[in-house]
């Protein structure tokens, strides 16, 4: 986020948790694709991000805050199509 890195999963099995853990953050979530490219061995896709807050967040974000974010997913193929990397920015 803002060019830092703040999460870093390393497998399966941390990306199931950290995607079940996230469900409670938010009560209402809408995501559209606004754009997608592709380039060399990767797929860059620009997405817009509408939620609202279920809980109070560190950050000051407060319960029923609605959020409105533009993020850019950035994934890394291997030859034989298997996804290597996921970078997501905000």
């Amino acid at each position: 986020m803002n060019g830092e890195k703040t999460m870093e999963l390393r497998d399966i099995e941390e990306f199931k948790n950290q995607a079940i853990d996230a469900l409670s953050y938010f009560s209402e979530r809408e995501r559209s694709i606004e754009a997608i490219n592709h380039i060399q061995s990767s797929i860059e896709i620009i997405i817009n991000y509408k939620a609202i807050a279920a809980i109070d967040f560190h950050n000051g974000l407060k319960k029923v805050d609605e959020i409105n974010l533009q993020g850019k997913s950035i994934f890394e193929f291997s030859d034989d199509g298997k996804i290597v990397k996921s970078t997501n920015m905000t």
